[in-house]
């Protein structure tokens, strides 16, 4: 009786293994290459079968994940991605200058042989979008080809690094003013 239990709870289990990679199947949650995030891993899919998903992460391990205990899934890779930028400046920066030159960096490296075929849609400067800590923080999209974001979003930071250099704008450090109380002014 213990055996047939345990083999009846098994089967259940591959039952839904196999049920569930139907319906990834089915509805196109994912293919071959797609990067996704499933539960605590991410990686690019290696390999699908009824049963269970591969992932491969960036450093190169492979994550085997049975279909059945698949909740849900984060594609990083379905139909289009987007590069999101948030740049921070110091306060005294001139923000309608950055959000400008931003915009000129984008539209480099649209016209650059390398990325133009990658992005296809305008760049969408969002505008400032946090007070921080050390600096104010200007946000932009970049719609992309998918996969190709994160290339895009290192040589747009690339690029504005530099400019930034070039034009002696400050990306703020973090920093702290501790003020010193003197125990014979408190009263």
């Amino acid at each position: 009786a213990v055996i047939g239990l345990a083999i009846a709870f098994g089967a259940q289990n591959l039952m839904r293994d196999y049920f569930s990679g139907f319906m990834i199947l089915v509805e196109g949650q994912f293919k071959l290459n797609d990067v996704v995030k499933i539960g605590n891993f991410s990686g690019t899919v290696e390999r699908m079968t009824l049963r269970m998903t591969t992932l491969r992460d960036l450093e190169g391990r492979a994550h085997f994940i049975p279909n059945g205990q698949i909740k849900g899934v984060t594609n990083m890779t379905h139909k289009w991605s987007q590069v999101l930028v948030d740049v921070p400046v110091t306060y005294r920066t001139d923000v309608d200058r950055v959000m400008t030159l931003l915009m000129e960096i984008a539209d480099e490296i649209r016209k650059d042989d390398e990325y133009k075929q990658s992005i296809i849609e305008e760049p969408i400067m969002l505008g400032v979008d946090l007070f921080a800590e050390s600096g104010v923080v200007i946000r932009m999209l970049l719609k992309t080809l998918p996969g190709k974001q994160w290339a895009l979003k290192r040589e747009l930071l690339r690029r504005v690094k530099y400019r930034f250099d070039n034009e002696g704008i400050e990306i703020p450090l973090p920093h702290r003013v501790v003020y010193h109380r003197n125990e014979s002014n408190v009263g």
